[in-house]
C-alpha cells in the first residue's frame, strides 16, 4: 500500500512540476512580448524598410537629427556622443512645433509628405523646408538660438493662400469649407505677403524634396581685381572695384588682408527644388543669414525628369 501511495505522490508532484514550468513559461513569453511590442512602438515613429533618409547636422550641443515620421509629422532628436543624448528627450524622437495654421481645417495637425531638408547658417542656427501634404507647399522653421535645440520658430506657410476660391460676400480664407469665412483675411494690417509673418512672397509648389546649399561669398570684381575698401567709412567699408566705378565692399567681396576684419559676412542659404513642369528652381535668402524671408523662385532651366 506504501508503494502505491508514494507512486501517487510522485505522480502528483510531476503534474504540478509540469503545471508550475507551463506558467513560468507563460510568463516568460509574455514578458518578452511586452518588451518586444514596447520595442517596436518605438521603432515605428518612422517608416518601415531602408529608404528612411535624416536630416543631419554638427551643432555646438551635438549631432540634431530630423526624420519624417510615418504619421507624416517631423520628429528630432539630439545626440550628445557615444553613449549620451539630449536630456530633454532622452534619445526618443521628439516632435516639432505644429500649431495650427489659418489656411488649413482646424482640428488637423500639419502632415508632410516629402523628407526634411535642412540648412546651417555660418552662425550655427539650423533651418528646415518640408513639403505640407495639404497645401503641396514647403512650411518653413528657423531655429532662433544656435546653443538651444528647442528653439524654434514656425511651421510657416510662404505666402498668404486662400485655399479656396472667393464667394459672395466672403472677405477671409475658407478654412474648413469652400465658402467658409473663417481664415486668414490677407488684405488685414500684418498679413502682406512682403512682410515677416510669411517665409516667402508666393507659392512655391515643389515635387520634391528640397536641398540646401550655401551660396560663395560674391565677388563683384572678379578673381583678378580688388576692392577699394573706404576704410574710413564704417563696416562694410564701402568702396569701388580697382579702376572702377563699381560699388563693392566688405559684404560683396570679403579681404581680410584689405581690413575687412576676421569673421567673414554670413553667406546666403539656398534651396533647390524641382517644380511642377519639371524643372529646376531656387529659393534663396533675401539677406544673407536671415531667416525671416525669402525671395521668390528663381528657375534655373535644368529638367528634372
Amino acid at each position: 500500500g506504501d508503494v502505491y501511495k508514494r507512486q501517487g505522490i510522485n505522480a502528483e508532484y510531476g503534474a504540478v512540476s509540469w503545471i508550475m514550468a507551463f506558467v513560468r513559461s507563460v510568463l516568460v513569453m509574455a514578458v518578452a512580448a511586452v518588451l518586444l511590442d514596447s520595442a517596436l512602438a518605438y521603432n515605428q515613429t518612422l517608416s518601415d524598410g531602408n529608404a528612411t533618409h535624416f536630416g543631419i547636422h554638427k551643432t555646438e550641443y551635438g549631432i540634431h537629427v530630423f526624420a519624417t515620421s510615418k504619421d507624416g509629422y517631423i520628429v528630432h532628436q539630439v545626440s550628445l556622443g557615444p553613449g549620451n543624448q539630449d536630456p530633454n528627450s532622452t534619445g526618443v524622437w521628439l516632435l516639432m512645433p505644429n500649431a495650427h495654421q489659418g489656411s488649413t481645417p482646424s482640428g488637423h495637425l500639419q502632415t508632410y509628405d516629402s523628407d526634411p531638408s535642412v540648412g546651417q547658417n555660418d552662425d550655427g542656427r539650423l533651418e528646415i523646408l518640408v513639403r505640407s501634404h495639404i497645401s503641396l507647399d514647403f512650411w518653413h522653421y528657423y531655429q532662433t538660438n544656435a546653443s538651444d535645440p528647442h528653439s524654434w520658430v514656425g511651421p510657416r506657410e510662404p505666402a498668404c493662400l486662400c485655399n479656396f476660391p472667393p464667394c459672395d460676400g466672403q472677405t477671409r480664407c475658407g478654412n474648413n469649407a469652400q465658402c467658409g469665412n473663417d481664415g486668414y483675411d490677407c488684405s488685414a494690417p500684418g498679413f502682406e505677403n512682403s512682410g515677416p509673418r510669411w517665409w516667402n512672397t508666393q507659392a512655391i509648389f515643389p515635387t520634391s524634396d528640397g536641398t540646401f546649399v550655401k551660396d560663395p561669398l560674391e565677388q563683384k570684381c572678379g578673381s583678378v581685381n580688388h576692392c577699394e575698401l573706404n576704410l574710413e567709412m564704417p563696416y562694410p567699408h564701402d568702396g569701388v572695384c580697382h579702376g572702377t566705378d563699381m560699388p563693392c565692399s566688405c559684404l560683396t567681396h570679403y579681404d581680410r588682408a584689405r581690413g575687412c576684419g576676421d569673421t567673414p559676412p554670413p553667406r546666403r542659404l539656398r534651396n533647390f527644388f524641382r517644380g511642377f513642369d519639371g524643372l529646376m528652381y531656387s529659393v534663396a535668402q533675401e539677406i544673407a543669414g536671415n531667416s525671416t524671408k525669402y525671395g521668390p523662385p528663381e528657375a534655373w532651366g535644368t529638367l528634372l525628369e
